[in-house]
Order: structure tokens, then C-alpha cells, then sequence
């Protein structure tokens, strides 16, 4: 009963039956994204590929096809994505939950570990629903960071962007339900973090504030203010360097001068 309040509707692949039909990137009838001709998101660039011509491991209307176009769609444009581990959730909780992370500025979406290990595997290929091409071998990822993460039932919490303030607020209502759901890793960019990095990174300042912050710190270090923060450092060395060296463009110069 639990495998139906999760699993990403399969009616949805019936959109796919003629090479005219848009490939459905998204994880349930709420937020499914179509796009014609077959688009699938790849970072900063769409990679727009005809559905007649397209060559796959498994036929394009398998489930097995969808989920590994979903599961790069989530990967290629979510900076981060949370991986959580869930346990015994009724109905009600699942979509409480699942109200909570869209409250939050993200996307719940349960896994199928054995096919998101495969599209581990092939991340880094244009296609990884295709077939490995004697070239492309070089590409596959055998022992993928991710991988640690899937063992049990596992869920991804997508964020559209880094927002440490939302991911805050998301983990203060997920500790109230820490004993059906807990966070256990994440993927920043393209980097495997453990919990005590996303901790670290959901107490940092809001985008705007490190922004202002780091022009107050270019301000202070413009001009004289630059002067002052060598002066003012512990060590002297760089000031009394720059000094010298400024000293000796003068001498250089003195020396011309009396040349003329």
C-alpha cells in the first residue's frame, strides 16, 4: 500500500507513445513538465533530441527509460538535493510531508534505488538511457559518492536553488517527524556532502547578505583601507614588502631623473 502513495505515476509514460508526444520530465501530475519535440535538461544547456531517432537500452515508453529521464532532470537542475531516509508513512503523513518540502521551496520524490544507481553509474554521459558506446566507457562511475545514501527506502528533496534559509526551515519541521524521515546526505553542485556539512550550510547568511557582506569587505580594502588592513595585520611582512618595493620604483626613478 505505501509502494502506491510514492511511486511515480506510470500512466504518465501513455504521453509518450509517438515520436510528436513530449517526453514527461516530471515526478507526478502536479509538476510534470512536457516539452516537443523530447527535451531533457542538462545543466545550462537542453539537449533536444528526436523521439523517432532516440536509441535506448529499454523501449522509450518503459518505466525504467522515464525514471532515468527524470531522475537527470531532477540531478541536472537542482543545485541541491537533499537524501533522506523514510520509514512507515501513511497517506496522510506522506503528503503532509510532501506539502512541507513545497512550503520550503523544494520537491519530495521517492526513489527506485537500483535504476538511480544506474543513472549514477551513467551521469556523465549526454544519454544515460542509452546504450555504452565502446567510447564512452571511460564516462561510467562504478563507485559513485551518491551510492552510500540508497541502501533502504530512500527519497530526494530537491531545491530549485541554494537557499540556506529555506533549508533551514525545512529541517526545523522535518525534526518533528525525524522518526519517520531524516536526512542522511546531500549532493551540493557536484559534490557528495554528509550531514555535517548540510548543517554547516543551512546556518550560513542568505545569498544577499554574503553579497553585501563581501562588497563591504572590498569597500574596506579599496584605497587607503587596504593600507590600513596590511598595517593592522599581525604579521608585517607584506606591507613591508609592498613598501620596499614602492620605495625602490622611487629610487629608480631619482636615479632617471639625474641621468636626463
Amino acid at each position: 500500500m505505501l509502494k502506491s502513495y510514492f511511486k511515480t505515476p506510470f500512466s504518465l509514460l501513455k504521453r509518450y507513445t509517438t515520436a510528436a508526444t513530449a517526453n514527461v520530465i516530471g515526478g507526478s501530475s502536479a509538476n510534470a513538465a512536457h516539452v516537443t519535440p523530447n527535451v531533457i535538461a542538462s545543466g545550462s544547456q537542453t539537449i533536444i533530441q528526436d523521439a523517432a531517432s532516440r536509441i535506448t537500452q529499454k523501449p522509450i515508453t518503459s518505466k525504467k527509460t522515464f525514471l532515468l529521464d527524470y531522475y537527470k532532470h531532477v540531478m541536472d537542475t537542482h543545485p541541491l538535493v537533499l537524501f533522506a531516509h523514510y520509514n512507515n508513512l501513511n497517506k496522510n503523513e506522506n503528503n503532509m510531508i510532501r506539502a512541507l518540502c513545497k512550503d520550503n521551496s523544494s520537491t519530495l520524490t521517492v526513489l527506485r534505488n537500483s535504476i538511480f544507481k544506474v543513472y549514477l553509474r551513467n551521469s556523465q554521459r549526454t544519454d544515460p538511457a542509452s546504450p555504452v558506446k565502446a567510447e564512452e566507457k571511460s564516462l561510467l562511475i562504478k563507485n559513485h559518492p551518491l551510492n552510500q545514501y540508497l541502501k533502504g527506502p530512500t527519497c530526494c528533496i530537491a531545491f530549485k536553488e541554494l537557499n540556506p534559509a529555506a533549508l533551514n526551515n525545512l529541517f526545523t519541521v522535518l525534526k518533528k517527524h525525524q522518526d519517520k524521515l531524516f536526512v542522511i546526505g546531500a549532493k551540493l553542485d557536484n559534490e557528495s556532502l554528509d550531514l555535517e556539512k548540510i548543517l554547516k550550510i543551512k546556518d550560513l547568511p542568505s545569498k544577499n547578505v554574503l553579497q553585501q557582506q563581501l562588497l563591504g569587505v572590498l569597500h574596506m580594502l579599496s584605497g587607503a583601507g587596504l593600507v590600513n588592513t596590511l598595517e593592522m595585520a599581525s604579521s608585517k611582512n607584506l606591507y613591508l614588502t609592498l613598501k620596499s618595493h614602492e620605495q625602490e620604483l622611487e629610487k629608480e626613478g631619482k636615479e632617471s631623473e639625474s641621468k636626463e
